[in-house]
């Protein structure tokens, strides 16, 4: 029986890679496959992993055209025999113990989802621990519970620090959406959770992220689309569902302030159908009682209200002379 697959989506790794698979190769869990999909790297990746895991039976290694991280990561899913799975990316690596420890408390608990804390490193230091759902390790949410924390902020919306049963994704038929290459973590999350039954977490952090030196957060032009494309799927998911359907809105209205109230923004071309979403989307909820879990900063809400006072017409203009004065009152 295979207990647990990892998935590793490799793309141009080459300085990393030998670290990541050799990580996974020394698990103390030995009933695992290693799922390696060579997303058709220049480098020498894939030598390097075929050096690395000649006689090992529990490897399987798929060569393929680039074609992008999600529908790598999708190939893997639908490849999985495990009954657990787990992601690594090829930059990073997991301590020893990660997949014995994991897979032992998520089969006593009976978890659809067991999440751990992330140890986040630069330049092989430790620079931070990134805690993931602040509950007690003897606690569990439900998946809807789960989800609002994830939808105000309150939980880490990556997926390479999870275990996740499997069935739960191929039965509901939850894979990454193909179209998004920002926020397509969350967006997984974000779905998969309404048919998680139980989630938990373990208070380790087992996984090394790697940060790099010149790592950069700033959002490109074509990770706009990524926005509106990811939480209109998110909105359509979740329509039925008026609570959870309002938190989608507040979070898809915190990730395109983001990108309207900042000057550097303004030059992308599709800046503008941020702006428009955001003009649409701030008329179907109420404001007020937003969450101080979010990054906007209170300016940037009131702004926002006075918006929703007016007619669209109006606050088309309004909002124009808002974003003309923003440089200089707008601040955090």
């Amino acid at each position: 029986m295979i207990k647990v697959s990892i998935i590793v989506p490799v793309y141009n790794k080459e300085k990393y890679i030998k670290r990541c698979i050799e990580s996974i190769l020394n698990q103390t869990l030995d009933e695992i496959e290693i799922l390696i999909i060579n997303d058709g790297s220049s480098d020498n990746s894939l030598n390097i992993i075929n050096e690395l895991i000649k006689k090992d039976k529990r490897v399987i290694v798929v060569d393929k055209n680039n074609e992008g991280l999600t529908k790598t990561r999708n190939l893997g899913l639908k490849l999985a025999k495990g009954k657990y799975i787990l992601f690594v990316d090829a930059d990073d690596y997991i301590e020893k113990s990660m997949l014995e420890d994991m897979y032992k408390k998520i089969e006593k608990d009976n978890l659809d989802l067991l999440t751990s804390d992330i140890k986040i490193e630069r330049n092989s230091e430790i620079i931070k621990i990134e805690n993931d759902l602040e509950i007690n390790e003897n606690d569990s949410l439900k998946g809807k519970e789960y989800l609002k924390l994830l939808l105000q902020e309150l939980a880490f919306g990556a997926v390479w620090n999870k275990l996740i049963r499997r069935e739960v994704c191929i039965d509901n038929k939850i894979f990454f959406n193909e179209k998004i290459f920002l926020g397509e973590d969350y967006n997984f999350l974000c779905r998969l959770s309404k048919y998680l039954n139980k989630v938990g977490k373990i208070e380790n952090s087992y996984y090394h992220y790697i940060k790099e030196s010149n790592e950069s957060s700033v959002i490109k032009s074509k990770n706009i689309d990524d926005i509106i494309i990811g939480y209109r799927e998110l909105e359509n998911f979740y329509r039925a569902e008026s609570k959870i359907h309002k938190l989608v809105l507040k979070k898809k209205i915190v990730m395109l302030s983001t990108i309207i109230f900042n000057k550097k923004y303004t030059k992308y071309k599709n800046y503008f159908l941020a702006e428009k979403e955001l003009l649409k989307d701030i008329k179907k909820i109420n404001l007020y009682n937003f969450s101080n879990t979010y990054r906007l900063s209170k300016k940037i809400i009131f702004f926002l209200n006075i918006l929703i006072s007016f007619p669209y017409n109006i606050t088309i203009r309004l909002f124009k002379f808002i974003l003309i004065i923003k440089g200089i009152i707008i601040k955090k």
